[in-house]
């Protein structure tokens, strides 16, 4: 239930929001991995190059989701 909801609704802020928000959802139970892991990948991507991204407004930052 609680996965469902959290995906409709970062799904309605990235239509709302296209340029600001995209998620980075790992397949795990700990919700707040990224405090700590910054080199794991996920979909592919390394956290800390998608933070990276993320931070220097590159047009490759984009949703990942496992």
């Amino acid at each position: 239930m609680f996965e469902g909801e959290l995906l409709e609704a970062s799904d309605e802020l990235n239509v709302a929001f296209p340029d600001r928000f995209h998620r980075l959802i790992g397949d795990s139970n700990s919700h707040t991995f990224i405090i700590r892991q910054f080199n794991v990948q996920l979909g592919g991507v390394m956290v800390s190059q998608w933070i990276s991204v993320m931070v220097n407004q590159s047009e490759a930052w984009t949703n990942i989701r496992e």
